[in-house]
């Protein structure tokens, strides 16, 4: 979740470098953890994700994680 998240950072980064003229060292390192170019990590994750989720346990188990990461996310924000 939290990795899949740095690749909409980059969207936010590019709209806020056209609009605020901000770079990765003045502003937007918090959007931009890998730089412009996440994918490496991302590919990363996912191949880490993939050997992890081998057995079917486990791919349960990560399913009912994410399942409880978002079901948390969507009880937080409904307060809002």
């Amino acid at each position: 979740m939290f990795e899949g998240s740095t690749l909409g950072g980059r969207f936010i980064a590019n709209h806020l470098a056209n609009i605020l003229k901000l770079d990765a060292e003045n502003g937007m390192g918090f959007f931009l953890p890998y730089g412009f170019d996440p994918k490496p990590q991302w590919l990363a994750f996912q191949s880490r994700l993939c050997e992890v989720a081998a057995s079917d346990f486990h791919e349960n188990q990560i399913i009912l994680a994410a399942k409880e990461t978002f079901g948390s996310f969507d009880a937080w924000l409904a307060g809002f």
